[in-house]
């Protein structure tokens, strides 16, 4: 059965999942015909996202609320502060939790691999300075802390402190491959793939494969996935590089995770719709969204393109799927060196408007321009957040994630694109749940726009209340159907309906 696809995030239906050609995961012939006309309805009515011929349910698995409605923030611990570890890191939670963040995600803590050979090391690695062979995605022992970072003890006081503060925790874990002085799990040749002549088979970093189809190594690393849980307090897991390992075996590890911790959560780095279905809350898209953020705001693609990229990873994933909007991580520049300060805050009204899941990395804040390294310790210069251009830069992000938080329709609204005359410079769109409407209109270009028309059929005429704008307009007027609005270089203007706007509706 071919199935069109559609746009658009709606609530998933309160049913089993099934296959997206109508095939049910049961035995059951007559849960089977019930699936297969909730599809042929789904795709009639048009509230599905992804109906594909190959197999493969099309229903996401529903987030945990904390996550959809949450704002992730990334601790690196070697750029976080100075010292670098977790005690300094805790002495910090305040300002998260007063910026306005609700998640944290931890970078790694496990014990990072220590061997000199650089057969094992990745292509940065050996060019990164200091000839460092400590890379906390390159693991030693799933088990312990790392000493550079502390202790046990640390991390729980860190994990404690962060919930008093209403603060979730997501611990980093790195399951697709380890350094070569796993000696627990290397002294087993079954945990890793080998090539042809039994020797490993690296990834393109040069790290060990792992080997999930190992009975004894699957349920060595869910275990230790259950021990976080069971003796930290960890809230779940970001998982690093998630496209390299099985969807099967995600799937095992979150229906272990939630028997221990119903209210868990995961977050994938990965590009991979079926591991939305049984096992993450959040997927990262892998880069493509932000990839698309970079063509248009730094390369000169036309503002359509965020349109065309989100419609294609909204048809990609399952309906309901959430993704990550974020601008800046330890993998990537910084977003104020790479887009420029107004480049990023545009960048970042898009990314907090638009569905999904808000993410910051630690210091983009204050517009941080420490450089990033994995291996080298580039402590962000907090003491710069004290300056009036830095505080005036935190406020910002503080106002941002303060109206996301405060409007349910920016959380869980459909959302619509809009057509604008200028679709080369300015990209538009609504999100909507019932009578709730906010309207988002960013300029992504560095030049003045005098008059950006943007199309709202559904809107007759009436007045709509700025809320959120780098301008100095204080309401709009819509006429028929359309706005008049002017744009600084990269500028944004965030409203909703005033009273008397009519509609169509």
């Amino acid at each position: 059965m071919k199935c069109d696809h559609f746009s658009g995030n709606p609530a998933p239906p309160e049913t089993s999942p099934v296959t997206a050609c109508g095939t049910e995961r049961t035995t059951s012939e007559n849960n089977s015909m019930k699936k297969i006309f909730t599809i042929i309805l789904l795709c009639v009515i048009g509230t599905t996202a992804y109906c594909q011929d190959a197999p493969g349910t099309f229903i996401a698995k529903p987030p945990q609320p904390w996550i959809s409605d949450g704002i992730i923030y990334q601790v690196f611990l070697r750029s976080f502060t100075s010292e670098g570890t977790l005690k300094a890191a805790t002495r910090r939670l305040d300002d998260i939790a007063e910026l306005g963040a609700t998640i944290i995600y931890l970078s790694p803590v496990m014990l990072a691999d220590t061997s000199t050979n650089r057969e094992f090391w990745s292509p940065r690695q050996k060019t990164a300075p200091g000839n460092n062979p400590r890379n906390p995605y390159r693991i030693m022992d799933y088990y312990q802390i790392d000493p550079e970072y502390g202790t046990g003890d640390d991390l729980k006081e860190f994990i404690a402190t962060a919930h008093r503060l209403g603060l979730r925790v997501l611990l980093d874990i790195v399951f697709s491959r380890t350094g070569p002085s796993y000696s627990s799990l290397t002294q087993n040749p079954e945990n890793y793939l080998l090539d042809s002549h039994g020797k490993y088979l690296p990834d393109a970093y040069n790290f060990l494969r792992l080997n999930v189809a190992s009975k004894g190594l699957r349920e060595y690393l869910i275990k230790n996935l259950e021990y976080w849980i069971k003796e930290y307090d960890v809230d779940g897991f970001r998982c690093d590089s998630a496209g390299d390992t099985p969807v099967d075996f995600w799937d095992e590890a979150r229906a272990r995770v939630e028997k221990m911790r119903p209210d868990a959560a995961m977050l994938a780095e990965g590009n991979v719709p079926d591991q939305m279905l049984r096992a993450f809350d959040v997927s990262y898209g892998v880069h493509v969204w932000n990839y698309a953020l970079r063509d248009v705001f730094v390369d000169g693609k036309p503002a359509s393109f965020l349109r065309e990229t989100w419609e294609k990873q909204n048809k990609r994933f399952p309906a309901g799927a959430l993704l990550l909007r974020y601008s800046d991580n330890h993998d990537l520049r910084r977003t104020d060196i790479l887009f420029g300060e107004k480049g990023g805050k545009a960048v970042n009204v898009c990314n907090y408007m638009l569905d999904g899941v808000p993410f910051i990395y630690n210091g983009q804040e204050i517009g941080d321009g420490a450089p990033i390294g994995i291996w080298a310790h580039y402590p962000i210069l907090w003491e710069a957040g004290g300056l009036p251009e830095k505080s005036t830069e935190r406020n910002w992000y503080k106002q941002l994630i303060t109206l996301r938080k405060s409007a349910k329709v920016l959380r869980s609204g459909k959302t619509i694109w809009l057509e604008t005359d200028k679709p080369d410079a300015v990209a538009a769109f609504v999100r909507r749940d019932g009578d709730e409407e906010i309207l988002t209109v960013v300029n992504v270009s560095n030049r003045l726009i005098n008059d950006a028309v943007v199309a709202l059929p559904e809107v007759k005429d009436g007045k709509y209340d700025v809320i959120f704008t780098n301008g100095k307009s204080k309401e709009v007027t819509m006429t028929k159907g359309k706005i008049h609005v002017p744009l600084e270089s990269f500028g944004y203007l965030v409203c909703k309906p005033g009273k008397g706007a009519g509609t169509d509706k």
